[in-house]
């Protein structure tokens, strides 16, 4: 699906490496793996990427395995995987004759947090629905409905919700992590 998605978007399709390509440098490895280097460095950093060897020039020399294992990383991103569970499925992998419930019940988990994750956006969508009702249309700034109840949190359509504190989305609670996680 995300490949499709990259497909109708027009970015690039994912190239193989030539036939004599045995090793890459940063930049090669990265633009194989249709992500940045700055992605490249951050596994590294978070141990979802082992140490490359150094070329005499001191340039980090990549393998294909290390190529494989940035795809695997980056598919699963795509899904919506978090790193500390691919962590998880990278230790899995290593032993193939172990048993996938662990892989199994960690899919489990992520698709419980995305419903929970659509469950809360949708009451967020429906917050914000109530909230421009407030607005009478063409009016100042100083009458405007919106700003009024946004200035009043006990006037505010997400007060009447129940758990609206504890459930609703908080986009500024998952910033550090977005913003710290390159794609």
């Amino acid at each position: 699906m995300a490949q499709k998605m990259r497909d109708h978007l027009g970015a690039p399709k994912r190239e193989r490496p030539g036939p004599r390509e045995t090793e890459f440098k940063i930049g090669r490895l990265a633009e194989l793996a249709l992500c940045q280097v700055v992605t490249v460095r951050y596994y590294e950093r978070e141990g979802l990427l082992g140490k490359p060897s150094r070329g005499d020039n001191g340039y980090r020399i990549y393998g294909p395995a290390d190529l494989e294992r940035l795809r695997f990383i980056r598919h699963c991103r795509d899904h919506g995987i978090p790193l500390a569970e691919i962590k998880g499925l990278l230790k899995l992998r290593q032993d193939p004759a172990t048993n996938c419930e662990p892989v199994d019940q960690m899919l489990d988990s992520v698709i419980e947090k995305l419903e929970d994750q659509i469950r809360s956006i949708r009451k967020l969508r429906k917050n914000l629905v109530a909230l421009k009702a407030r607005c009478q249309g063409h009016s100042t700034v100083g009458e405007c409905g919106i700003l009024k109840t946004l200035s009043d949190r006990d006037g505010c359509p997400c007060e009447d919700d129940e758990d609206a504190s504890s459930d609703s989305f908080q986009p500024d609670s998952a910033a550090p992590e977005m913003a710290a996680t390159p794609a």
